[in-house]
């Protein structure tokens, strides 16, 4: 079973549909490091999201280590 997530990128914060509701991480270190953690404790995390301007390339960073 895959767990699709989406995600908002804005410039401040990153809004999340996880778990069925909605969540809301800072987009910098620290609540991307959280958003991280909640991805890694579900079986198969398959995040969908829009780039954003640049806004997305440290989540995508991230997640890349999470995934691969």
């Amino acid at each position: 079973m895959m767990n699709v997530i989406g995600c908002d990128i804005g410039k401040r914060s990153l809004d999340v549909f996880l778990d069925g509701r909605h969540c809301r991480f800072g987009n910098d270190t620290e609540g991307i490091s959280e958003f991280v953690l909640r991805c890694k404790s579900l079986e198969n995390p398959s995040v969908i999201l829009e780039p954003t301007g640049g806004h997305e390339r440290k989540l995508v960073r991230s997640l890349r280590h999470l995934l691969y």
